[in-house]
């Protein structure tokens, strides 16, 4: 039977971001447990909270995650076909 998720068998291989006043996007690969190479994005907002302690300043945002070499490719051609729109 499967033990779940276990944080501490995620190794990032190489890691990315892109910064705009509010918001980061981390962008990892990162391997589970030894498996295949795989590919996080993790959105980071800025909290607005102005009582916030400063360990606080950014909020980790639900993560796009497990995504195959395939997909990533599939995932580039689309955001370059809507990026070509704007």
């Amino acid at each position: 039977m499967s033990e779940g998720y276990d944080r501490n068998k995620d190794k990032v291989i190489h890691k990315a971001f892109s910064k705009t006043d509010k918001r980061y996007l981390n962008v990892e690969i990162y391997s589970y447990d030894g498996g295949a190479n795989k590919v996080r994005i993790k959105p980071v907002a800025k909290n607005t909270n102005p009582k916030a302690d400063s360990n606080k300043q950014w909020i980790n945002q639900k993560a796009i995650s497990g995504l195959s070499q395939e997909e990533v490719v599939g995932l580039i051609k689309s955001l370059n076909e809507v990026v070509a729109k704007f």
